[in-house]
Parts: C-alpha cells; structure tokens; sequence
C-alpha cells in the first residue's frame, strides 16, 4: 500500500520544493492521485477483466482489447506528463506543442477505452461506478484538448501527424488482442471459482471430501461444493433468465477473486465466510436435480 502512495509522493513533492510550499504539495498530491493514480490505476486493472475462455468474449477477439490496450502505454504516459506539466508542475507555457498535444492523444485513447469498456461490458453485468474514473479521465481530457488546440492555434497537420503517430500502437494493440483471444480455452474451466478454490484450505477444516462424475470425470468435492452446485441447478431450472444474467457477472468476478485464494489460511477464512450462505441453502427446501455447473 505504501507503495502505490510513493510515485505521487514524489511527483507532489517537486512542485512543493521549487515553490518552497507546503500548500503547493497538498494541492499537487491531490491533482496527482485524482489525475495520475486513479487513471493509471484503472487503465491497468482493467486488465483483469479479461474472460477466462473464449465463450466468455461476447464480442470475440474484441473483448480482449482489455489487454491489447496496453500498447497504447507510451501515448498514455505522454497525455499524464502533458498533465503534469499543465495542472500540477503549473508550465509558463502550458500551450507549447508538446502539452497540446500529449492532451490530444490523451483525449483519443480515453475515449476509445470508454466506448470499448461501454461495448463490451454493459451495465447489465457491470454497474456504473467502475466507469466512473474512465469518464471523467475522456471527458476532460477530450474538453482540455479542444480548448487547447484552439488557443494555441495548433495547425491541422501536427495534429494529424500526432495521430497518425498512434498507428503503429493501434495496430500492435489489434494483433495482441487476437493473440491474446486465440490462447483463451475454447470450454469454460470446470470450476465454481470462489468455492472451489475455498476447497484449498486445510483439509481437516474444509473437509471430508468424496467422489462425484462430472462432465465425464471423476472429481473430489466437499459438502460446501456440491450444495452450491445443487443450489445453482435449481436456480436454473427454475429462473433461467436470472440465473444467466447472475451467472455471466460471477464468470468475471469469481476468477478475480479466486486467483487471490493462493495460501491455505486465506482458503479456510473464505470457506467458513461461506459457511452461512450454505447452512441457509441446506435450509432451504428445493427439488434436488442432477448435479451441473
């Protein structure tokens, strides 16, 4: 955690020394972390909401721009530095080329990433408070960038090299996109995620364990597991539409959460977390069907 807090420490604190002020350094922390951390941060953990199979890209090769995005690093570090140079480190002249410019770049790859995040991932399996950051981050810096070019008097055709600049980076992001779509599974993992990898922990505490068939193999399953299982093939018969709707947001959540399940302890604190949904489930009457997930 500390850190995450050091890089804007540090690009806060310049500005403080030069001005000899301790006001200059809270003011500069504050624009740092609202326009720096919090955009860098996003745009680099959107990372994880990359499906774990191919079934889960509804828009194919498309969906994986998650990633292939990040070969556009280069024009987002130059739109942060024309940010830093305009709003934190305060230019004497905040209209020189390069700062129009970095906005002008800065404003291009937001708003793509925005209308990818918009496409790709709607409010019904996300909700609105995770694009927060990406639409304020397009919305300034495409409202800057027209100011900008327009008092600074920017021609045409530095823009136009600008973007075109950008060519090779948009290219490169297309093909990693594809790449990184053709080395998804074609089957979904045969997983429940959360609760398998709640399964991890010490054996004398999430056990007994016992045999059941499952998609032509033989797997071993705690008591937890297969309640959950039998719960969710209820919840399909039953409300079908719901269940799809829940299950598609849990398909991009739960491996979120589960790669994080790496040490026994942390597997047993999640199994006995868990404990209360599935003493209610067990309380529950509901017709048990065949068993799949």
């Amino acid at each position: 955690m500390i850190g995450a807090w050091l890089p804007a420490l540090a690009l806060s604190i310049a500005p403080a020394i030069y001005r000899r002020s301790w006001k200059v350094f809270f003011l500069s922390l504050l624009r740092v972390v609202m326009g720096i951390t919090l955009p860098v941060y996003w745009f680099l953990l959107s990372v994880e909401l990359l499906p774990d199979w191919k079934g889960a890209c509804t828009h194919g090769a498309f969906t994986c721009f998650v990633v292939g995005k990040l070969w556009l690093s280069p024009f987002v570090v130059w739109a942060l530095a024309a940010y830093y140079a305009r709003v934190v480190w305060k230019a004497d002249s905040p209209h020189k080329t390069w700062i129009v410019l970095g906005y002008w770049v800065g404003a291009i790859v937001s708003v793509t990433c925005l209308i990818h995040g918009l496409i790709v991932f709607p409010r019904a399996l996300i909700p609105i408070w995770p694009f927060l950051v990406p639409i304020l981050t397009a919305i300034y810096f495409s409202v800057v960038a027209r100011r900008l070019v327009r008092e600074s008097g920017l021609g045409f055709t530095k823009l136009l090299a600008a973007t075109l600049s950008m060519v090779p980076s948009w290219v490169l992001s297309v093909w990693h996109s594809k790449r990184v779509f053709d080395a998804l599974p074609s089957e979904a993992p045969q997983d429940c995620f959360v609760v398998t990898a709640a399964m991890r922990g010490h054996a004398s505490l999430v056990g007994p364990f016992h045999p059941i068939q499952r998609r032509g193999q033989e797997r071993l399953i705690n008591d937890q597991l297969q309640t959950f299982w039998e719960f969710e093939t209820f919840w399909a018969a039953r409300m079908p539409r719901l269940h799809r709707v829940a299950r598609r947001i849990y398909n991009r959540l739960g491996p979120y959460v589960a790669r994080r399940i790496t040490r026994r302890w942390v597997a047993d604190v999640v199994y006995l977390s868990l404990k209360p949904a599935e003493w209610t489930l067990r309380a529950l009457k509901w017709k048990k069907e065949s068993v799949h997930c």
